[in-house]
């Protein structure tokens, strides 16, 4: 059985991270049309990989998709080896990915 994310959690929690007032600002603030994160929301699905491009250096992303363990950036749980890995790919492929010309990471 496949694991649901908590969309509004997470895209809750990338408020906090980005200091958005609402989701409004937050789509703004990610460089996207002002409606996109209620679409997100109704959709139950997200852009992750700009959520991780946007808020990947400024937070634990295991507490960002989890909601457990600590924020804080430097927090023990966090995966190291393999974010690092996640953001190397996605900065280096980031023009294709919001062209949509890469679908899966």
């Amino acid at each position: 059985m496949k694991a649901e994310l908590d969309i509004n959690g997470i895209l809750e929690r990338a408020k906090i991270v980005l200091h958005a007032r609402n989701d409004t600002h937050l789509s703004i603030i990610l460089g996207r049309k002002s409606n996109q994160v209620s679409q997100w929301k109704g959709q139950k699905t997200a852009d992750w990989e700009l959520i991780i491009f946007k808020c990947g250096d400024l937070c634990n992303l295991h507490w960002l998709f989890t909601n457990k363990g600590s924020p804080d950036i430097d927090s023990k749980d966090i995966l190291d080896d393999i974010i690092k890995k996640q953001k190397e790919y996605i900065l280096k492929n980031i023009e294709s990915i919001l062209r949509g010309e890469i679908d899966n990471i």
